[in-house]
């Protein structure tokens, strides 16, 4: 990992935890609490976003990449990921990663809350 990318990173890290109020040591952690699984999700999906590769990712946080992948593609979002991610990203006019959460939440008809919390959202 470059520096480049880890100095990228620690500012995502630090601007998740500030947002949501949490220390970062409990985001990079083991701890499989629905909370800090959360903003670890948040911090992969936006870590990502910013051409950070599933690798570096993971070497941030101790994970293997695949854990980073399903964090960022398979693993469902719940309403506060998808807050924390939008209030985080200044979308602006690329709006590519929105459209993937919108997406990936339409998809999972069986969660109309997280439907409706999109809807919000956008």
């Amino acid at each position: 990992m470059t520096s480049r990318q880890r100095q990228s990173m620690n500012r995502i890290l630090s601007d998740i935890c500030s947002h949501i109020g949490m220390e970062a040591r409990y985001v990079v952690s083991n701890s499989r609490k629905e909370r800090y699984v959360d903003a670890r999700q948040a911090f992969c999906i936006l870590a990502y976003y910013h051409g950070n590769t599933y690798e570096a990712i993971g070497e941030f946080l101790n994970r293997d990449h695949s854990s980073i992948m399903h964090l960022c593609n398979y693993k469902p979002m719940n309403a506060d990921v998808v807050a924390t991610v939008k209030s985080i990203k200044d979308f602006g006019e690329d709006n590519r990663l929105l459209q993937s959460v919108e997406n990936k939440l339409m998809n999972n008809p069986d969660d109309q809350e997280l439907r409706e919390k999109l809807k919000e959202l956008i």
